[in-house]
């Protein structure tokens, strides 16, 4: 094996670890879709505005 020359066990290795890690960023990308989802849903519900408002001099 020359310097620089990749072996095909080394190439699947590395294509393998890709798609786990792009399989992985998926699965918490929803995750963190889903609990973004919460918190804008529990913040609308909220009156915030109102209660700002005894909060000013």
């Amino acid at each position: 094996m020359k310097k620089g020359e990749l072996t095909i066990d080394y190439t699947i290795v590395i294509i393998l670890a890709l798609l786990v890690l792009i399989i992985i960023a998926l699965i918490f990308r929803g995750q963190i879709i889903n609990f973004v989802n919460e918190i804008t849903g529990v913040s609308e519900s909220l009156n915030l505005k109102d209660a700002a408002q005894g909060l000013k001099p």
